[in-house]
């Protein structure tokens, strides 16, 4: 789990295991993480990245066009 955490809530999960690959071929780490139940959303599933890589994500994801439903970002 990141330090500071960003979660990208996408539109189902296969959205979720498709752009996390995506991320990883872009060198964003990320992980496939189930919700936090109070961040839960319309998936249960959400990618999980470090708010150091949070631009980079965003661009990765608009680049292909992959939708974004929401992005919950927590400092601990």
């Amino acid at each position: 789990m990141s330090v500071n955490p960003c979660f990208f809530f996408l539109t189902g999960y296969f959205q979720v295991a498709y752009a996390s690959e995506i991320l990883k071929m872009n060198n964003v780490p990320n992980s496939i993480v189930r919700a936090p139940i109070q961040l839960k959303k319309s998936c249960n599933y959400a990618l999980e990245v470090d708010q150091v890589f949070y631009r980079a994500c965003i661009s990765v994801l608009n680049k292909e066009k992959i939708l974004i439903e929401e992005v919950l970002c927590m400092n601990k």
